[in-house]
């Protein structure tokens, strides 16, 4: 619940996490090892980033020494004591002593999905900052836009193709202040005095958080 604190500091303003699920494959010399990566984005009101944090996993399968490629700052071991060796350009060497690492780390590259944010209270528009101190019927959407495209040839026809992710949008709502909260596509979860709404979409379908907002 790092991350759910983190964000509720910055208030209903600043209370979207976006993160990016992606999986894939990085191979050494005696086979492949498993990756798994999350990218937690930090953002304003208006989608702008503030923060980018990269975790990744890589799943061993027995080996002493776990070759990687980040382009990650800050990198940090979360959950162990391996340590890593930077070779050229990207390219990291873990010393994995036959176990997972888990690792997370800084990046100032541009997320491949973007997210903007509007605001609507009783079915009118506003912005961010105007709710403060305001009641009614809040309706919060995110929208996606996926910018990893690419072409290729697909049943003998170039078509342009889009790198599939899985979204997540996460927003702090206290209790004092939010009642009657839905969801769509997703669920609410309570944490003492807070209602945690998170959300999945993939890019290209908007997610709203329908709100009623006490005075």
């Amino acid at each position: 619940m790092r991350r759910f604190r983190k964000t509720y500091a910055f208030g209903l303003s600043a209370a979207m996490v976006m993160a990016m699920l992606a999986t894939g494959n990085v191979s050494y010399a005696a086979g492949k090892v498993e990756k798994e990566e999350t990218v937690y984005v930090t953002q304003e009101s208006d989608g702008s980033v503030s923060e980018i944090t990269v975790s990744d996993c890589l799943k061993n399968v027995g080996k002493n020494d776990v070759k990687d490629k980040s382009n990650l700052t800050n990198i940090e071991n979360t959950k162990g004591d391996e340590t890593y060796e930077q070779g050229s350009g990207d390219a990291i060497t873990w010393k994995g002593n036959g176990e997972d690492i888990h690792y997370e780390g800084e990046t100032s590259e541009k997320p491949p999905v973007s997210v903007a944010f509007t605001y609507e209270l009783d079915g009118k528009e506003m912005k961010a900052e105007e709710l403060a101190g305001k009641s009614g019927k809040l309706t919060i959407t995110a929208e996606y836009k996926n910018k990893a495209n690419y072409k290729d040839s697909l049943n003998g026809k170039d078509e342009e193709l889009y790198v599939p992710f899985l979204m997540a949008s996460v927003v702090v709502l206290p209790q004092d202040h939010f009642e009657n909260v839905e969801v769509s596509q997703g669920k609410l979860v309570k944490e003492g005095d807070d209602q945690i709404a998170i959300a999945y979409a993939v890019p290209g379908l908007n997610i709203q958080f329908r709100v009623l907002r006490q005075a």
